[in-house]
């Protein structure tokens, strides 16, 4: 659950499914049209929405988190939150768009959407969805080796899992403290948050001076705190990547759909654990 999703709020900001029928004024989609939906409802009007970055929009609200998600029975989105599936793209693979965009845009954010290989050593610490997606799109980008914290074996060996279908060297840890004997790193992504002191250790061990730091992990508020004074010795980059935007052309969302149409079925298969 995300920090601040509301009690009766139906959960799901993963997700995809068939337009049932359309509001006056809507041409380009009907219904029987099957889609992914990104969940960001926005003002469509504030300066960050023109620019194409929903998610910094002052009154955001997101699907699954502070209004009914992916699993109602049916939701009203707006006409923009929409992205069409191809045939190819089953509606469990669809589902994981949005996930996949969320690991697009920090790869993007870091400077390592469009050079893979400039990027130096990564070093990726957390293993749930967030982190293991980042392992995935990064291979299939073309990074070909990465570092990763897990602290769970499962955790290590789905990992394993991803780097052995793109032929990615990787490098698992079940500590930061164990990662920080290795070489250091170029890029780091945090990909914990909550009450987790990991940041902190990425900065006291971890990162070169010079190096870049992407936070994609949901902190508790007041729980964590960083010292600015490590930050400018080492002259170190914190970077925080905040769900996805339209920014970049392609869009974040439309290049996440690229990488699910190319590789859902294996995405599938690490993912996708459960169905109800």
């Amino acid at each position: 659950m995300h920090e601040g999703t509301a009690k009766e709020v139906v959960r799901g900001h993963e997700m995809s499914g068939v337009v049932e029928k359309v509001g006056p004024g809507v041409r380009s989609w009907g219904a029987g049209d099957r889609v992914a939906v990104e969940p960001l409802v926005s003002c469509n009007a504030c300066q960050a929405c023109l620019e194409g970055r929903r998610q910094l929009c002052p009154a955001l609200s997101i699907m699954g988190v502070h209004q009914d998600g992916g699993f109602s029975r049916a939701l009203v989105v707006p006409e923009y939150a929409l992205l069409r599936l191809p045939d190819s793209v089953s509606d469990r693979s669809g589902a994981l768009v949005e996930p996949v965009a969320v690991a697009v845009h920090a790869l993007r954010r870091a400077g390592l959407f469009s050079s893979p290989q400039r990027g130096g050593r990564v070093l990726i610490a957390g293993l749930g969805s967030v982190g293991l997606m980042l392992v995935a799109v990064s291979a299939f980008l073309g990074l070909r080796s990465v570092s990763v914290v897990g602290r769970h074996a499962y955790q290590r060996e789905a990992a394993q899992k991803i780097a052995q279908h793109y032929n990615m060297h990787l490098r698992p840890f079940q500590s930061i403290s164990s990662a920080a004997i290795e070489e250091k790193a170029d890029i780091a992504f945090e990909a914990i948050g909550g009450k987790s002191s990991v940041l902190n250790d990425i900065i006291a061990g971890c990162i070169k001076p010079g190096g870049k730091i992407v936070c994609l992990g949901v902190f508790e508020p007041g729980k964590v705190h960083v010292d600015p004074l490590d930050l400018l010795v080492k002259s170190i980059t914190l970077i925080g990547s905040n769900c996805y935007d339209h920014y970049e052309e392609p869009s974040d969302f439309e290049v996440a759909m690229k990488v699910v149409q190319a590789e859902g079925s294996f995405l599938e298969e690490v993912f996708v654990t459960h169905v109800v």
